[in-house]
């Protein structure tokens, strides 16, 4: 049965800033402290949703997360408003009020019901315990995914793996598409029960144990999954998750030759035996150098097939700036893609997040499809609603300082009090429910 493509976009929420959080990730280092604009910030994110939805791709809303999370405020006993622990612990209360859940590539695992043993779409949300700003989301996402996909007659949405597994969901997981079936390539940057092989400068993020019990409890076969070690090289250059060294989409896959362990040639001969109908797409260091491919998040492009049958890329607009652009479109475009759209997404990007870290894709049949929670599949008019509502309750300017102001609590509370009442999605919020 044919598969669609349900690409569920995170929304910045109205605390998004620049907190420098995130280490291994170079952006988010580079723009540390600086004034963000999370009104800015989500309307690009609707903005990219609503080229998806004229191209006739299926496209769903990932709220924005509650901020504070006083679950971990309280935890830390800290009060955002006191002057002293302002002084002494300002980057936890940065933490606290990270709007980093907007990159939903990081907020599961999916597989698709036709890969799994018992015919159901099996999601895993990620536990992101690499860092403290993201290790807060993993409770959220799995409740909202319970609303997003509330039929578990064709949907499991599984608790996160064990800590001591880290796990930071789809960034490090490609499905691929041939004629004889689905194959998948999970990649991983440590061994979790050996600290030994570890980069010297970054720590890497995604466990192999966590996509060993992944591919378990979603009962895939083991055999139609491609486990690749991260080289260190590209960690310690800030290549933090796969999505930024390679990408893939229906039988394409794109890497960048030191992405791996493993030289190209093994990729290639693995999927050459799951279907010989696959590409691989190999960029090298004289096209495309790794601070190049750091700066410029080509990989990070968000690969799609248009309502028409094109294969589409959303690329950054800043992947234009780097040396060689003009080779490296053409080079996705020999490869079968139909046409590059340029989106601007630079408040994500100066986190260290591109057009495919903002979705998760969930491959879907029609039947399945039609199970999704309705109001939070996205059309114009909801789009429409959703700009009128940011350019009512998001701050055009916030620099960290304000994080820990009452007024700036307050209009957040007010404004996912309204978003859900838009969206008819009752009390989903924990403020809510005081």
């Amino acid at each position: 049965m044919k598969r669609i493509d349900l690409n569920v976009d995170g929304l910045p929420g109205p605390t998004h800033h620049f907190g420098g959080l995130a280490s291994g990730n170079v952006a988010s280092g580079l723009s540390a402290m600086q004034p963000s604009s999370p009104r800015r910030a989500a309307l690009q994110a609707i903005a990219k949703m609503r080229t998806l939805v004229a191209l006739g791709v299926p496209q769903a809303l990932f709220v924005p997360h509650e901020r504070p999370h006083q679950g971990l405020l309280n935890a830390l006993d800290i009060s955002p408003f006191d002057s002293d622990h302002q002084r002494r612990f300002g980057p936890w209360i940065r933490c606290a009020m990270s709007s980093s859940g907007m990159w939903t590539a990081n907020a599961a695992t999916v597989s698709a019901s036709c890969d799994t043993q018992d015919g159901k779409v099996h999601l895993t949300p990620a536990n992101l315990v690499t860092n403290l700003h993201r290790s807060i989301e993993a409770g959220f996402n799995e409740r909202f995914l319970r609303v997003l996909f509330p039929d578990s007659d064709h949907f499991i949405v599984h608790p996160p793996v064990p800590d001591s597994f880290p796990d930071e969901g789809a960034a490090n997981w490609t499905r691929l598409v041939g004629e004889s079936g689905a194959s998948y390539i999970a990649v991983y940057g440590r061994t979790a029960l050996d600290s030994t092989d570890l980069p010297r400068r970054f720590i890497p993020r995604q466990s192999k144990e966590a996509l060993e019990l992944i591919i378990h409890r979603h009962r895939l076969n083991p055999d139609s999954v491609l486990m690749l070690k991260q080289s260190e090289t590209v960690i310690d250059a800030g290549v933090f998750h796969n999505d930024v060294i390679a990408t893939g989409h229906d039988g394409l896959y794109f890497m960048h030759h030191s992405a791996y362990t493993v030289a190209p040639a093994v990729v290639r001969k693995w999927l050459w035996t799951q279907d010989q109908n696959y590409e691989l797409i190999v960029f090298d260091s004289g096209e495309l150098s790794l601070n190049d491919v750091v700066a410029s998040y080509w990989f990070n492009s968000q690969l799609v097939t248009a309502g028409d049958g094109r294969r589409m890329m959303l690329a950054p607009v800043q992947a234009r700036g780097v040396s060689n652009d003009a080779h490296i479109a053409a080079r996705f475009l020999a490869a079968g893609i139909s046409e590059i759209r340029w989106v601007e997404l630079d408040e994500s990007l100066k986190n260290g997040g591109g057009p495919a870290c903002v979705r998760l894709r969930v491959p879907l049949t029609p039947l399945e499809l039609g199970t999704v929670c309705a109001s939070l599949l996205m059309t114009p008019d909801t789009l429409d609603m959703l700009e009128d509502w940011v350019n009512s309750y998001y701050r055009d300017c916030l620099i960290p300082d304000d994080l820990a102001t009452a007024s700036v609590i307050d209009e957040g509370y007010l404004a996912l009090d309204e978003l859900t009442r838009l969206l008819n999605l009752g009390k989903i919020y924990d403020f809510q429910l005081l």
